[in-house]
């Protein structure tokens, strides 16, 4: 799958799982709330076979995942923001197509979706230094760790910004988060 998308063709994706794109005879057509008989695209039906093999690789790249910094993390994240923000055009006409919300309200979102992780990446800094905290009886430290693989559930009304708001945070924590209904 390229980072070039074609909103005025239907779009025919996989599950990307360990770093590559799964191919799917079952597929589940996604179709224009406000034509119905629009076809926007098909997806593939994940099976538990593929949730099994997303979580295993999830696992084993949440390890090297959790030692890097904070602030490693949210560079590596900033970078994926950046592009999401490229093609703002074309990724708000197919999500206008998909999802049945107004241009308007599609570039408002995605727009959004940048702005508002990149608040949430500016305490990477702060969050890569433990807290000392007084203690009576001794010294008291406040450790932040992750909690490893992670499972977003994201309904269909903001998928996007829903989506940003919960991958964001539990990848800069160190955490893997596998998603459901996230839209390429």
């Amino acid at each position: 799958m390229s980072d070039t998308i074609q909103a005025d063709r239907p779009l025919h994706a996989g599950m990307l799982i360990d770093g590559e794109w799964t191919s799917h005879n079952d597929r589940i057509e996604v179709r224009n709330p406000a034509r119905p008989g629009e076809i926007v695209g098909t997806i593939g039906r994940g099976t538990v076979e593929h949730i099994d093999a997303a979580v295993a690789a999830a696992k084993a790249a949440q390890v090297k995942w959790a030692k890097l910094k904070y602030s490693e993390r949210a560079a590596i994240l900033a970078e994926m923001l950046k592009r999401v923000e490229a093609g703002l055009d074309e990724r708000a006409a197919l999500y206008v197509r998909e999802n049945g919300k107004t241009l308007r309200e599609a570039k408002g979102e995605l727009t959004g979706v940048s702005n508002r992780q990149k608040l949430t990446l500016s305490f990477a800094e702060q969050l890569d230094n433990d807290i000392a905290m007084p203690d009576p009886n001794g010294r008291t430290y406040i450790r932040r760790r992750p909690f490893g693989v992670v499972v977003s559930i994201v309904p269909w009304n903001s998928p996007v910004s829903l989506a940003f708001s919960q991958i964001v945070a539990a990848l800069l924590a160190g955490d893997v988060d596998l998603v459901t209904d996230l839209p390429t």
